[in-house]
């Protein structure tokens, strides 16, 4: 495309006096969000900063760069922020090595009119926003840019956590294959900086998307807001291909959510994401244990400073403590990792029975490290947030976990846990499903379909097999659900499917020659054959 793309070159930031800043900090063990980058107040329209260019369709295309000297990474939070119907955005760095996007209204708009992008790789990035013929009240205006002043995405997959860190896909990590679809890393502080948190069942079942992290992400000392999460980003599903090596690749990001409860005394805050994450992305939610019982060895699975996703064992049991990061005392329990550990950054990330994989409690922080291998880890207790944190469901977990008013001392986690099998299923056709985990480990699989469509409705064993029931003018959304134990537990996950007639096209040649005759087959009922009223023919290149 021959157009010049405006450049908006932002302010030089002052990196050495951060990284001062950063150390005097650390030095006080003040615990809070790992900081990365420096926000810069601007005011900045892509419609009137752009450029704009008039495209053959009709449509409408504006572009626009945005350049900070010697960032390693540029992330944007937009405070007006509508796209108007069949536009796309997108974000990207000069070589298109990462592009977010496409944004659309269906995946981005929101009844605040606020949104934020995730990190994107190097020193400038280009907007790019395109609106369709007749469609012009798209609104894209910037409030903050964000100077990525320490590499969280360095081009081999590795962060700056320490070198004693275990890659959640080494082996320590192979019994805990659903749980770590359930940690996200938090972009807090105007998206400044990391926190990370839990994706938690409730006991409707429904995935409603409720994130379990720490109070101190978002509330200082004080109990003034640091973060605001309607504008924060919630990255899934970051981690390295293979133990030691490989690049991050096929993470999610959801932007927005809202504050649903908070306390400093166990240091524990639930959000909930504004928007409910696609069912492709196959996220798991974890499961919970509030009684005060004291596991007999804990798992952590967290981001430590900003890097791809590690877990961390302690083989011996916690111990209670009243402890005090910086945040004011909370009621916490104490690790000493055996294998792995946590830094800063790592803050809000869960902590899981061993033997149950049940959540019991968040990281509010604590003096572990790869140069301090015997220092503790202190996670504030999941039982004193549960109803013992405060009187109301501002301040405890009870009203938002247990909808269903049933009060158990244990939920498991449902989800994550991949159906193998077709997305649709047409006329006079079957197709089985499988899950998706090392067979060794899997047992008691039991097979349910909810809602219709498809036959039998039910099944136990490895696989399960339905075919079609719908008539044809009337394709049926419905979804397979498995329940089953894997490793000794308990675990449920589901896969949508639809039932529908699909035709099969075809071509046959009577004799040799340039001439064909095309034919259509349909998995159509020979009774219902003349219910296809309308037929169209394409004719494409080769």
């Amino acid at each position: 495309m021959d157009v010049e793309i405006p450049v908006l070159v932002m302010p030089l930031v002052d990196v050495d006096a951060l990284v001062e800043e950063d150390k005097r900090l650390d030095m006080e063990n003040i615990q809070r969000p790992f900081r990365f980058g420096y926000a810069i107040d601007v005011d900045i329209d892509i419609k009137k900063e752009g450029v704009k260019k008039e495209l053959p369709d009709g449509g409408t295309l504006w572009l626009l760069k945005i350049h900070c000297s010697d960032a390693y990474t540029i992330n944007l939070i937009y405070n007006r922020f509508w796209l108007a119907k069949g536009s796309k955005f997108f974000v990207y760095n000069e070589d298109k090595s990462m592009v977010l996007g496409a944004f659309t209204p269906e995946n981005s708009n929101n009844s605040y009119n606020e949104y934020a992008t995730d990190l994107v790789l190097g020193d400038t990035v280009i907007l790019e926003y395109y609106e369709p013929e007749l469609s012009d009240d798209g609104v894209i205006n910037i409030s903050k840019v964000i100077h990525g002043y320490i590499n969280t995405l360095k081009s081999n997959g590795l962060g700056t956590s320490g070198g004693c860190n275990v890659d959640v896909m080494c082996p320590l990590g192979n019994n805990w294959i659903l749980e770590r679809r359930a940690v996200t890393m938090l972009l807090v502080d105007n998206n400044t900086a990391f926190c990370f948190g839990c994706l938690v069942n409730n006991t409707a079942q429904d995935s409603r998307p409720y994130i379990l992290t720490a109070n101190h992400c978002y509330y200082n000392a004080s109990g003034n807001q640091i973060s605001t999460p309607a504008t924060n980003i919630y990255r899934f599903l970051y981690w390295r291909p293979y133990c030691g090596s490989g690049t991050p690749s096929n993470w999610q990001s959801i932007t927005g959510a809202t504050m649903r409860a908070h306390f400093a005394g166990s240091d524990f805050a639930l959000l909930e994401l504004n928007t409910r994450p696609s069912a492709s992305l196959n996220l798991h939610y974890a499961g919970w244990d509030r009684r005060n019982v004291t596991p007999f060895s804990t798992i952590g699975i967290h981001h430590p400073r900003g890097d791809a996703m590690k877990i961390s064992s302690d083989f011996d049991p916690p111990v209670q403590i009243n402890y005090n990061a910086g945040n004011g005392a909370a009621d916490c329990w104490r690790v000493v990792w055996n294998m792995g550990t946590t830094e800063q950054g790592s803050s809000g990330s869960p902590l899981f029975n061993e033997y149950s994989h049940h959540v019991v409690g968040q990281l509010y922080g604590g003096i572990a490290s790869c140069q301090n291998t015997t220092g503790h880890d202190n996670y504030g207790r999941f039982d004193i947030s549960w109803d013992r944190a405060g009187s109301s469901s501002a301040n405890r977990l009870r009203d938002w976990l247990d909808p269903l008013g049933v009060a158990p001392n244990t939920l498991n986690g449902i989800g994550g846990a991949t159906i193998y099998g077709p997305d649709v299923i047409g006329a006079s056709c079957s197709a089985t499903y499988t899950i998706g985990l090392p067979s060794s480990g899997v047992t008691g699989q039991t097979w349910q379909v909810i809602g219709g469509g498809v036959t039998p409705t039910s099944g136990t064993g490895p696989s399960f097999t339905v075919s079609r029931t719908a008539n044809l003018n009337d394709p049926i959304n419905t979804t397979i659900q498995c329940t089953f134990i894997y490793n000794g537990l308990a675990y449920t996950t589901t896969k949508p499917i639809v039932a529908r007639i699909e035709p099969v096209y075809g071509w046959m040649s009577p004799a040799p020659g340039p001439q064909y005759s095309y034919y259509l087959i349909a998995n159509i009922p020979l009774d219902q054959r003349l219910l296809v009223l309308d037929y169209e023919w394409e004719v494409t290149p080769n």
